[in-house]
């Protein structure tokens, strides 16, 4: 196998990993006495929701655990690509994240193309890592407004071009540069930082790098350009060290273990 990650990378992995998903476990049992009240007062609606709700939370769990087990365990970032439609991946990511902005009263549009071209990606991480970043956005910037996901596809590169506009007025663009643009070994010394970095290793894995850019007339915009680097889905394991390095995605490449 190609370099596995350090040992220093190890430590801080391991210690984002126990002091970060300490909570989503606790959130998750919280909800076992609700479900098990509803069970015996026969509400099935409302049985339903939550247990809707927890299948879904519990695989987003399983999905970061699964990611760092394979990067800690064996140094790689697993990616089974398949032919994705954009439009779909973004109302998955939309329908997880549906009771988290409406509490803030967000207001999250799609209005990627339904007809684009599919895109060659692995369905469960990269959906995780838009999650991710959504929430990650959430924390920096809780104010009510929209944001609108976006896409477009350039045949001659030949890459996609997703974009979320972020159009509220209060959000910092200096903010998110600190938080999306900064050197992945600041952030593995900060706590509460894992989704972030999940975030970006996810999409560096793709070939891509999140960009923070102002928009043209108003908020900011977070684009993530992503190559098509495999023609075809593929089952790939690669090296987790640059990943979660500061080297530019440009330069990484196919690094495979």
């Amino acid at each position: 196998m190609a370099s596995s990650v350090d040992s220093r990378l190890l430590k801080d992995l391991l210690h984002l990993l126990l002091s970060d998903l300490r909570s989503p476990v606790a959130d998750l049992l919280s909800y076992l006495l609700p479900m098990q009240a509803h069970v015996q007062a026969g509400e099935y609606a409302e049985l339903t929701a939550l247990s809707a709700f927890t299948l879904r939370y519990s695989e987003r769990l399983l999905s970061v655990i699964d990611l760092l087990l394979d990067v800690i365990r064996d140094g790689v970032v697993k990616l089974a690509t398949d032919r994705l439609s954009l439009h779909t991946v973004v109302e998955n990511v939309r329908q997880a994240v549906s009771t988290r902005v409406a509490a803030l009263r967000i207001v999250l549009h799609n209005h990627i193309p339904a007809d684009l071209p599919r895109a060659v990606l692995d369905e469960r991480l990269f959906t995780q890592a838009l999650i991710n970043l959504l929430e990650a956005l959430f924390v920096v910037n809780s104010a009510a407004g929209n944001l609108h996901f976006w896409a477009s596809y350039d045949g001659t590169s030949p890459r996609f071009q997703l974009r979320l506009h972020d159009e509220r007025s209060s959000t910092d663009a200096a903010a998110l540069s600190a938080l999306f643009e900064s050197p992945l070994s600041v952030l593995l010394s900060r706590h509460n930082s894992l989704r972030v970095i999940l975030s970006r290793v996810i999409i560096r894995a793709h070939g891509a790098d999140i960009q923070v850019v102002p928009a043209a007339e108003n908020g900011v915009v977070l684009n993530v350009p992503l190559p098509l680097r495999a023609a075809e889905p593929s089952v790939k394991r690669l090296v987790a060290a640059p990943l979660f390095s500061d080297q530019p995605i440009e330069t990484l490449g196919d690094t495979y273990a």
